[in-house]
């Protein structure tokens, strides 16, 4: 039995990458560290034009369809930046006004805009380069959780040496 496990550690071999990476995949987005930029995948972007593609042709959704497309652009704030809460807002509105998720409604003329700002730009915006404060952010929160992880391991090891001397003692 390796350590790993020994000490608590569960990991998932296809995602852990052991050697050190300074490009690399985690959480949905593409992370370069040499650059400093957060980057959305190739199927994210696609996923995403294609949803958006659906809609604006449409030109109805019901609610809980576009509240995932809302949803969708949100959790994509982290590559490209804060223009992804700016530019969402008619969404947020249109699904503020629902009477019920199921219900079917037909897209305003500002929030087709929205959308199709959305479709034409998201090439060209589908990066974000990471501050250097907020990259001071991201080292203090791993960090963090780097010294909870020592602190529960070192929990482990002790239980796991007291139990030791005990099976030793009987």
């Amino acid at each position: 039995m390796c350590l790993r496990a020994l000490l608590g550690f569960v990991t998932n071999e296809n995602k852990y990458k052991w050697e050190p990476v300074q490009i690399g995949e985690s959480l949905g987005f593409l992370i370069n560290t040499v650059k400093l930029t957060f980057r959305i995948p190739a199927r994210k972007v696609e996923k995403l034009r294609n949803s958006l593609q659906e809609s604006v042709s449409d030109g109805y959704s019901t609610y809980r369809d576009f509240a995932r497309l809302a949803g969708f652009v949100i959790s994509l704030s982290l590559a490209v930046g804060p223009i992804a809460r700016l530019f969402t807002r008619q969404m947020h509105y249109a699904i503020q006004s629902r009477p019920y998720l199921e219900a079917i409604f037909e897209f305003s003329d500002p929030l087709l805009q929205e959308l199709k700002f959305w479709l034409q730009n998201i090439d060209s915006i589908q990066w974000f380069l990471i501050s250097a404060s907020c990259f001071c952010f991201l080292e203090v929160i791993l960090l963090l959780w780097i010294t909870f992880q020592l602190v529960v391991c070192f929990r482990r090891v002790k239980i796991l040496i007291i139990h030791t001397i005990q099976s030793y003692a009987e």
